[in-house]
């Protein structure tokens, strides 16, 4: 199993596509409100393809109808769109279980990375999966979904979510004043807009389900986790994971864009230059018209396709998921914190949350942030001395309501002590 993010609305533009440059332009301009997160697994034999899972921002997306009903498959929702370990484990117990226990009765090794969320350990209350965590800083080499079947996922998607576009454009029209009264949110590709998270998760279900035994089988074999007789026996029945520059497969994709940008008929006087589909159709047509060859064309097409794995993307997201992290680091070590001092309570149930608990948990979160300062991670170190000023500002709230409130009972006491002042007679005598 492996958790991959997809820009699910990335089209081609020339300043994404010219090989001929060190990094691809335009990476920094492909933010996480257009990003999703994906849980791929399956097993060795491709044979058992456990369903997708998604991870967005929006909790109830307009797209999937009331409570989620048109999904083509498990929708989660965190508020960054990536896999933490409340998602992990909503995935693991409400998704790959279900699935193992309805496909096979065998015992099942679940192989994973050790990346923070999956350091947390699930259980089958059954036995029946076992998870094993690959070692460290071997996941490009060793995981098999890295291998190669996470590209052809991406590449391939790419390719029908363009062809949608395509077969959709000339009739945007249309399909604009047809949806017009629609809710937001809920027009998508075949409305002539952009394409939403109920068209990414059509789109990657057929994708997903139509990926081939071959390439899958290659991949963990190219990942060499299998024994040598099972790796041999995928080699000699489906070859070596060397894919071609341009496989047969992808080549009947290009082919089919291609005739669809050759039949394609744009006036000038219809596009909308503030559209970013049309801007984004246009530079693709531009660039078909303007390759020297066919070939030409499909190597830049290529080049897209792959721009999620190029290096300054990768670095963008590591980054991005470097800040994410260091936040889950801190709420979890402010959790631990709650929950010792609530453990506290429960053994002495008669004390009260008093100076001395605060000033404890003040003194633990100062430790944790020396310890961060001390490694280097200074954002997540900022946000425990702002944690520990916020309870020590609480403290001294609720130590002056206390006062005030003690104040206001000595006071009250002393004026209803008997005979200190007239009791008001009863009128009904």
């Amino acid at each position: 199993m492996d958790e991959t993010g997809l820009n699910y609305r990335l089209l081609p533009r020339q300043t994404y596509i010219h090989k001929n440059e060190k990094a691809a332009k335009g990476t920094k301009n492909m933010k996480s409100k257009e990003r999703v997160t994906l849980y791929i697994a399956t097993n060795a034999m491709g044979s058992q393809k456990v369903p997708l899972a998604m991870i967005g921002t929006a909790k109830n997306p307009r797209c999937f109808g009331r409570n989620l009903q048109k999904a083509k498959f498990p929708y989660l929702s965190q508020q960054k769109a990536w896999s933490d370990t409340t998602t992990y484990k909503k995935w693991f117990y409400d998704v790959f279980l279900p699935h193992v226990r309805f496909k096979m009765k065998d015992k099942v090794l679940l192989i994973m990375d050790n990346c923070g969320p999956h350091a947390h350990a699930v259980l089958d209350p059954l036995n029946q999966v076992k998870v094993h965590h690959l070692p460290p800083n071997c996941t490009s080499v060793h995981q098999p979904m890295d291998q190669g079947i996470i590209a052809a996922l991406k590449r391939h998607y790419c390719y029908q979510l363009l062809k949608k576009i395509l077969q959709n454009f000339e009739n945007r029209e249309e399909h604009h004043r047809a949806s017009a009264k629609m809710l937001a949110g809920t027009a998508g590709l075949d409305e002539g807009r952009e394409a939403h998270l109920y068209d990414a998760q059509i789109l990657l279900h057929e994708t997903w389900n139509d990926m081939e035994t071959a390439t899958i089988t290659r991949c963990w074999a190219k990942s060499e986790l299998l024994d040598p007789t099972t790796e041999a026996d995928i080699v000699s029945e489906h070859g070596s994971r060397k894919r071609a520059a341009i496989s047969n497969e992808t080549k009947t994709s290009i082919n089919e864009i291609s005739e669809l940008l050759n039949k394609l008929s744009i006036p000038d006087d219809e596009l909308n230059q503030n559209d970013a589909l049309e801007e984004s159709v246009m530079s693709l047509v531009s660039m078909f018209s303007s390759s020297a060859s066919r070939q030409h064309f499909a190597e830049a097409l290529e080049t897209w396709t792959e721009l999620e794995e190029t290096d300054d993307y990768k670095e963008m997201l590591e980054q991005e998921q470097c800040k994410h992290s260091e936040n889950l680091y801190v709420e979890s070590l402010i959790a631990e914190i709650i929950e010792e001092n609530d453990s506290d309570k429960e053994v002495e149930p008669q004390c009260t949350i008093t100076s001395i608990d605060t000033t404890k948990m003040c003194n633990d979160l100062a430790e944790c942030q020396q310890i961060l300062e001390s490694q280097g991670i200074l954002l997540a170190a900022e946000y425990l001395e702002k944690a520990r000023w916020e309870l020590l500002h609480c403290t001294r709230n609720a130590q002056t309501k206390s006062f005030a409130n003690k104040s206001r009972q000595t006071f009250m006491d002393a004026y209803l002590k008997p005979g200190s002042r007239k009791e008001p007679q009863d009128k009904t005598k």
